[in-house]
């Protein structure tokens, strides 16, 4: 009997080495952003934001969530899309996409007064003008700039050396940036709160896997 189970688990373990040596499914990590050059450091950082989130995040995120009711989490998140207009703008510019340019100024005038700064999108529902989701980062790719190399940071997560330009350059487009006060830093954190929250979800899933 012994012999059997062993002769089976060596024959098992033998078919799953053959089957992963001739898996059909190519390493697309690998294949699309190359070796890790700072896998080492990118693991180090991808543990620290993972226990950063696990016992300061989401135990925020989960009072935000108790307190705040998803439409009022809903309200907010649009909001602060609609302050985030510049970066679009910009973007678009730098694509030479002048249509878009026009849609987003137009969903801006139009959310920021009838939207009542912009916590609804008449924009789409009435006027059927449709966000253009444009950032810095989608800019210069547009233009061939290089991704870099793969690098995950404290806080800021996964992204690479033209994500962290873009995202600088997206942060300083943001008008609520130069305003330093008691009350828009409460709504910055609220707005922080808000954001992380949403994302929880997909959190999950990639610590899962």
């Amino acid at each position: 009997m012994k012999r059997k189970i062993f002769t089976i688990t060596l024959f098992c373990f033998l078919l799953g080495n053959y089957c992963s040596a001739q898996s059909p499914y190519p390493d697309y990590g690998n294949l699309f952003l190359g070796d890790d050059k700072f896998e080492t450091f990118n693991r180090k950082m991808f543990k620290f934001n993972s226990g950063l989130n696990k016992y300061a995040i989401k135990p925020l995120n989960t009072i935000w969530a108790s307190i705040m009711p998803q439409y009022g989490i809903n309200r907010i998140a649009s909001v602060a899309d609609n302050i985030e207009y510049p970066k679009r703008l910009i973007s678009n510019l730098i694509q030479k996409d002048f249509k878009s340019c026009g849609t987003e100024t137009l969903r801006f005038i139009t959310n920021t007064t009838i939207g009542l700064g912009g916590m609804f999108d008449p924009a789409r529902h009435f006027f059927e003008l449709q966000p253009c989701d444009e950032d810095l980062d989608q800019a210069f790719a547009k233009h061939g700039m290089k991704t870099g190399p793969y690098c995950v940071l404290p806080i800021i997560a996964s992204t690479s050396p033209r994500g962290i330009l873009a995202k600088t350059i997206d942060t300083a487009l943001n008008p609520s940036s130069y305003i330093a006060t008691p009350v828009i830093a409460f709504i910055k954190l609220g707005l922080l709160l808000n954001r992380t929250s949403l994302t929880q979800n997909l959190i999950n899933t990639i610590e899962n896997n």
